[in-house]
């Protein structure tokens, strides 16, 4: 039970920040936001993403190597890999952090098409 309500948090705080920084995602990410995941019932991980695409917005698709990096745009933190979110076309910058890994930092652009990162992160020495 812990473990679900812990799930509905970080699904909740995705939902606020995606709220803050996009505007017009409330309503979608909301949705996200009141499904609990099936990673609290089963243990397993997912892929968690928002079902519809805001117009002007595209898909943003984060994973790394390894899962469970907690993903920082523009200095926000948003939710762990893998992930998918909305995000407005532009330029922003995203780091990846993972307990016993080098920071991942890049610049990345956001085209009026989906995009998609794949992360490998390096071991601290």
């Amino acid at each position: 039970m812990k473990e679900s309500l812990e799930s509905f948090r970080r699904g909740l705080m995705v939902c606020l920040v995606s709220a803050i920084i996009f505007g017009s995602v409330l309503t979608i990410s909301a949705i996200f936001a009141l499904a609990p995941p099936a990673e609290a019932a089963t243990g397993a991980t997912v892929h968690r993403s928002v079902p519809a695409m805001p117009p002007g917005m595209q898909r943003v698709t984060v994973t790394s190597n390894p899962s469970g990096a907690t993903i920082y745009i523009d200095g926000i933190q948003l939710a762990r890999t893998p992930m998918s979110f909305p995000m407005p076309p532009g330029r922003y910058t995203l780091i990846l952090l993972a307990p016993g890994h080098q920071q991942y930092g890049r610049r990345i652009l956001v085209p009026n098409a989906p995009l998609e990162i794949d992360a490998n992160l390096i071991p601290n020495k």
